[in-house]
């Protein structure tokens, strides 16, 4: 199995240090690695869109003119691309609220220590590897399997749920409360009517979701402090 790794941030050094780094980490993993350095924002952006995936990116937020930020909601929010690990890294530490929403796999402070960075790697890994397992369901007479990574939310109107992923939304005939235990971690009910994917929230308020794709799901009453505990641990694994 090889990795793919991008590294984008403005300084010579950083980069180079990042992947001697980075190739240290995969070879002590015993996993094969090829990485790509980019300068700017704009080179990283420009090749992803020539249709060239990365499993993770180290991204440093103090970038010129295109900022990692800025960057990051253009993956997640325009791209959607939920699966890409993105490291964040900085010689600064204010940027948690803004980050919330690109939903990085961790922040770095500068200088970046190795063992921090490879326990980056091996939870990143982990979580791809479960991003390739399947949600299977039968619509007519046909069995669809759907990637866990690319559902937004199950909602569910009378007998029929809804699965509204990425690519648009497919309906069978069920229970919420008979798929949710059968459902990744990731996965947590904050309706009657909803089970929303984690990985897929933008933005949490009080009683609303913003998911990627840009549609809202409330959240119950009664699923309200269950919800921001389980959101809230699920940002600090």
């Amino acid at each position: 199995m090889s990795y793919r790794v991008a590294i984008c941030d403005d300084e010579v050094y950083t980069c180079s240090q990042l992947e001697e780094m980075t190739e240290k980490c995969f070879s002590r993993l015993a996993l094969r690695v090829t990485t790509d350095v980019f300068y700017s924002g704009e080179s990283l952006i420009n090749y992803i869109n020539q249709n060239n995936e990365y499993d993770f990116i180290l991204l440093d937020i103090e970038l010129y003119e295109l900022n990692g930020v800025e960057l990051g909601k253009i993956i997640r929010d325009i791209n959607h691309d939920m699966r890409t690990q993105i490291i964040y890294i900085s010689s600064k530490t204010m940027y948690a609220m803004e980050l919330f929403q690109v939903q990085p796999l961790d922040f770095l402070v500068k200088p970046v220590d190795e063992e921090l960075l490879k326990k980056d790697f091996m939870r990143g890994i982990s979580i791809l590897g479960k991003l390739h397992e399947e949600f299977e369901c039968h619509t007519g007479q046909k069995t669809v399997y759907i990637p866990y990574n690319r559902i937004i939310y199950f909602t569910i109107k009378g007998r029929q749920i809804d699965v509204v992923t990425t690519d648009g939304t497919t309906s069978f005939y069920g229970k919420l409360g008979e798929i949710i235990s059968s459902l990744p971690e990731c996965f947590i009910q904050v309706h009657k009517s909803y089970i929303v994917n984690i990985n897929m929230i933008t933005e949490c308020t009080y009683d609303v979701l913003h998911m990627a794709g840009g549609e809202n799901v409330m959240i119950g009453r009664t699923y309200r402090e269950e919800v921001k505990r389980k959101i809230f641990d699920r940002r600090m694994e």
